[in-house]
């Protein structure tokens, strides 16, 4: 083979492998896309009554040294879970997470990395049930912080 056929034959390879990295680029970018808009479902509680779900803010008096503003007082945010009953019907489901959290959470990313990489969290689905009333069923429950 005359070295002309063999150079035109390498720029053909090089040629078909570059179009099939765009390709792959292409897919692999789409996929992520569809990926980050999937619903997720997490699984539903197994136990014979529902899941309530509160949250509480407790705040501290004392000033809290390692502050990023000085004179902030310290902050503890807690989920309860606890055992419920159901009032509405069809219940309230609460959200995954408070809308103010997920806006916090993708300010703190790239645009790249929020689009791409990471599961938008709007569209996690959860099971817990907000201001549902404690059951009575159980004289004592566990209770999950």
């Amino acid at each position: 083979m005359s070295r002309t056929g063999v150079l035109r034959r390498l720029v053909r390879g090089l040629a078909w492998m570059a179009v099939l990295g765009v390709v792959a680029v292409a897919a692999l970018l789409g996929s992520l896309a569809l990926e980050h808009r999937r619903v997720t479902v997490l699984p539903a509680p197994t136990g014979p009554l529902a899941v309530g779900r509160a949250m509480e803010v407790w705040t501290d008096t004392a000033i809290d040294p390692g502050a990023p503003e000085p004179g902030t007082s310290r902050e503890l945010v807690a989920w309860i879970w606890y055992p419920a009953v159901t009032r509405h019907s069809p219940p309230i489901v609460d959200d995954y997470l408070p809308s103010a959290w997920r806006e916090a959470i993708e300010h703190q990313r790239p645009a790249l990395i929020t689009r791409f990489l990471t599961r938008d969290l709007s569209r996690v689905r959860a099971h817990s049930l907000r201001g549902a009333d404690v059951s009575a069923q159980e004289p004592s429950s566990p209770l999950h912080l």
